[in-house]
């Protein structure tokens, strides 16, 4: 008897619950998807019920396509019921960065703003040095905000979690989390890609492979990124996110090494089922981490 009004109370006690991101389930657009290709997805991509998808990559970043063929891409992303994430060029000048958040946010775009940016692609693939993404990041960003503040800017959106230059570029001795325009911060996510495997792997080795690849350089960006909010003020809606820009269990469709393997859906490969399961890991480890966004490839 004694223990009813106890278990009664327990029932009744509200269940506190960590908020996901109602963008967290994300993927990337492709050039090639338009005409009768996009009509023929439309109805997958709707039902697969995306929160968020990047229009972005190394294509978009060395070859802009353009802002009104982009705005098209824009308005079929949100017929499908995703919200679109643009990927501003490094090598752009910031007159051309704010003459495209003008085009998509000023008053006379015809379409609701778009939230979400990014700024460059895979700087360390190429090579850049820290110094230059620090400066390309600032100096487009500054542009960027000054058409539209209430933008979310995404950087540096690097090829892997790479703490050579993440060290310096959050909180460190090139930091960009403290660079404001008047009282708005012109960076508010860290973003950067990750896949599995850039060459033949085992299912055991797959299974072991989340630990190690993802949630342990999740955990230092966090600290890194507590880290820069502490020193720079930045609380509540002002903290700084992050996101997956791309992620995938292989950087390839067709390992050469075994097609069948890897192509199959009982194989191991993008198309198996067993990397479904592996997105779903890898998901579970973003949502315990507390991702703004991951974004398949």
């Amino acid at each position: 008897p004694l223990l009813l009004p106890v278990l009664v109370g327990l029932l009744m006690a509200p269940l506190g619950a960590q908020p996901i991101s109602p963008r967290l389930v994300a993927t990337n657009f492709w050039y090639q998807l338009e005409g009768e290709k996009a009509e023929a997805l439309r109805p997958m991509l709707s039902a697969a019920g995306f929160g968020l998808v990047r229009v972005g990559g190394n294509g978009y970043n060395k070859t802009w396509p353009g802002d009104a063929r982009v705005g098209g891409w824009v308005d079929y992303i949100r017929s499908c019921g995703a919200e679109p994430l643009i990927q501003i060029s490094a090598l752009q000048s910031a007159e051309q960065a704010a003459a495209t958040v003008r085009y998509f946010n000023g008053s006379g775009s015809g379409r609701a703003p778009v939230r979400h940016w990014a700024i460059g692609n895979e700087p360390d693939l190429d090579k850049w040095p820290t110094e230059r993404v620090h400066d390309y990041v600032l100096r487009l960003a500054a542009a960027m905000k000054s058409v539209d503040p209430g933008v979310l800017i995404f950087v540096p959106d690097l090829a892997g979690p790479h703490f050579a230059h993440l060290d310096r570029l959050v909180g460190g001795d090139l930091d960009v989390t403290g660079a404001r325009l008047g009282d708005v911060f012109l960076v508010d996510g860290i973003s950067w890609h990750r896949y599995a495997f850039w060459r033949d792997y085992t299912r055991e080795e797959a299974l072991a492979r989340i630990e190690p690849a993802f949630h342990a350089p999740m955990r230092r960006i966090r600290a890194l990124m507590a880290a820069a909010d502490a020193k720079h003020g930045r609380t509540g809606g002002q903290a700084l996110k992050w996101g997956l820009g791309e992620f995938n269990i292989h950087v390839v469709v067709k390992p050469a090494s075994n097609p069948a393997r890897y192509q199959s859906v009982e194989g191991i490969g993008v198309h198996s089922f067993f990397n479904g399961q592996f997105f779903a890991e890898l998901y579970g480890v973003c949502m315990a981490e507390e991702a703004h966004f991951a974004a398949s490839w």
